[in-house]
C-alpha cells in the first residue's frame, strides 16, 4: 500500500472506510437479525503475531454484503494450543459463524489444535473440538465427536490464482464502500483524551483501550 508506483492498494481506499468509532468487544445484535461475525486468523508462531479479525457481516437484498472489522486480536509468540484456546474463546463471544484459517504452513499446526477439545483457563470451559466446513477429502472426519462444533472452521490455502482472486475482490468490496474500518489510532487517542474518563486512564490503561485502533 501507499504512494508507491504501482502499488495494487492506494491507501486512500482504507482512508475511506475509516468511519467505525467503537470496536466491539461481544456479539451484539444492533445491526439486525440477518447480520453475523467471521473470524479470520492470520497464524504466526514463533517471535511472530498471529492476528484474530473480527468481521461484523452484514447482507444486503442486493449485491456484497457490508464487512465491518469491528475488532483486532493480536497473539505475540504464544503456543499454538493456547491460540486455539483464545480462538474458540472469542468464537463464542461472539455467536461466530466461522473461523477462516490461513491452512498454509503454521496454520496447519493450529488446525490440528482447532480439531481436539481444550480448557480455558481463564473461564475454566470446556471447548469442543472444531469441525472443518470444506473437508473435502474427509481428511478431518476422524476426529469428529458428538459435541463437535460442526462447520465452525473453514481453511484457506491460498496460491497464486485465490491471491489474485481475494485481492481483486477486496479492491472491488473497498472502492464500492462495502469495507468499513474502524477510525485511525490518532483520531481514537483525540477523542478519548477529550474525555474525562481518558484523561484519568493511566498510560497502560489507554494502550489496552486503544489496542483495536492501531
Amino acid at each position: 500500500t501507499g504512494t508507491v508506483e504501482g502499488a495494487f492498494f492506494s491507501g486512500e481506499h482504507f482512508d475511506r472506510g475509516r468511519i467505525l468509532q467503537k470496536p466491539e468487544y461481544e456479539y451484539s445484535g444492533r445491526s439486525g437479525d440477518k447480520s453475523y461475525y467471521i473470524l479470520s486468523v492470520d497464524v504466526g508462531r514463533l517471535k511472530c503475531d498471529s492476528a484474530i479479525c473480527v468481521f461484523k457481516v452484514k447482507p444486503q437484498e442486493v449485491g456484497a454484503p457490508i464487512c465491518s472489522l469491528v475488532n483486532i486480536y493480536i497473539l505475540y509468540d504464544e503456543n499454538l494450543l493456547d491460540q486455539a484456546v483464545k480462538i474458540k474463546r472469542l468464537f463464542y463471544k461472539y455467536h461466530a459463524r466461522t473461523v477462516l484459517i490461513d491452512g498454509n504452513g503454521v496454520g496447519q499446526g493450529l488446525v490440528d489444535a482447532m480439531v481436539k477439545s481444550q480448557d480455558d483457563p481463564e473461564t475454566g470451559e470446556n471447548y469442543p473440538d472444531f469441525g472443518v466446513e470444506n473437508d473435502k477429502d474427509g481428511e478431518y472426519k476422524k476426529f469428529v465427536t458428538k459435541r463437535t462444533e460442526m462447520d465452525a472452521m473453514y481453511i484457506m490455502k491460498a496460491n497464486a490464482a485465490i491471491n489474485s482472486e481475494c485481492h481483486s475482490n477486496v479492491l472491488t468490496q473497498l472502492s464500492s464502500g462495502k469495507v468499513k474500518f474502524l477510525i485511525d489510532e490518532r483520531t481514537a487517542k483525540q477523542k478519548l483524551l477529550g474525555t474525562m474518563v481518558g484523561k484519568n486512564m493511566t498510560p497502560e490503561q489507554r494502550a489496552i483501550y486503544l489496542q483495536p485502533y492501531y
